[in-house]
């Protein structure tokens, strides 16, 4: 796998972990203190720096699209001995009525890594809301 392809894989993997996708898990979020949540997408696991392992809907979709893309470039998951992203959360910086409405300010740093090389990629500044009202 070249170092260009990796790369790109790298810095969408943690553009996706801010994205839409994590919309489902919005709401289990929001019940967790601010925090740093480690995605480990091989082996299927977030573990959250103070209240533990934690199930994710979102890990199951990035590990698809991360098998799809791998598989593009004509490898498998086999190759890869890391993909991980560790997502950082803060619900602070912008205050909210959290009965109502929870803001979340994200980052996210991923590392895809082969036996010879390992690639990084960010995102920072990205910013979900998430109703804690229904119907509305």
């Amino acid at each position: 796998m070249g170092r260009k392809s990796l790369q790109g894989i790298a810095n969408d993997l943690a553009a996706m972990t801010v994205g839409e996708r994590l919309l489902p898990d919005l709401p289990s979020l929001a019940g967790l203190p601010d925090g740093t949540i480690t995605v480990d997408v091989l082996n299927r696991r977030a573990q959250h720096d103070t209240a533990g392992e934690m199930e994710l809907s979102i890990i199951s979709n990035l590990q698809t699209w991360l098998s799809h893309q791998v598989e593009m470039l004509g490898s498998s998951l086999s190759e890869l001995v890391r993909a991980e992203v560790e997502l950082t959360v803060d619900t602070q910086s912008i205050p909210t009525d959290r009965k109502r409405l929870v803001h979340f300010a994200l980052e996210a740093r991923a590392i895809v890594a082969t036996s010879r090389r390992a690639f990084r990629g960010s995102r920072r500044n990205a910013h979900l809301w998430h109703s804690t009202t229904r119907g509305s």
